[in-house]
């Protein structure tokens, strides 16, 4: 789930974007539940800001939170993901619609380090075979969830049509 504070608004079909001057936060929130009802919840925060050139608007920036709750077990995995720094959807390109174009470049750089420093860590601190089977899933499922929202930002992220949904580049 994704929450914009302090800035746009949702788009009218066809009406023209002005885009807002000063900053504002994006909050992403990623919850799963896991084996034994436990669950895991990742939520991240940026804050960002518009660029525009007269043509186009470039949106760029930075993590500003990071919070994960997960099962004790997964504590030193859940540390190692507080710590990462994730680009999210920035910078990304918005045409004079609000809509972004092309890809938006963020990406989840870093993940197989994160995944391999994980599991050598709950391989030294001595977990059990079943709880290290049990964290390699929680991190392919976060590794997912990671990649599902790199690759599939809404191309009205920023200035959302109601009713509808497209991704970017499509």
């Amino acid at each position: 789930m994704l929450f914009i504070s302090g800035g746009p608004a949702f788009a009218a079909q066809g009406t023209a974007i002005t885009f807002p001057r000063g900053e504002f936060i994006l909050r992403r929130e990623l919850e799963r539940e896991m084996a034994r009802r436990a669950t895991l919840l990742v939520a991240r925060a940026w804050r960002g800001r518009f660029e525009t050139d007269g043509e186009t608007a470039l949106v760029t920036g930075e993590q500003i939170s990071s919070r994960v709750v997960a099962p004790a077990h997964l504590e030193p995995i859940a540390a190692i993901e507080r710590e990462r720094r994730s680009s999210g959807p920035f910078p990304a390109r918005l045409d004079m619609d609000g809509r972004i174009v092309g890809e938006a470049t963020g990406s989840a750089a870093g993940k197989a380090e994160a995944v391999k420093a994980a599991m050598a860590v709950l391989e030294r601190a001595g977990h059990t075979l079943g709880q290290l089977h049990e964290s390699k899933a929680y991190l392919d499922r976060l590794a997912s969830s990671a990649d599902a929202m790199t690759r599939k930002i809404p191309a009205d992220l920023f200035f959302p049509v109601v009713g509808r949904q497209a991704n970017a580049g499509r």
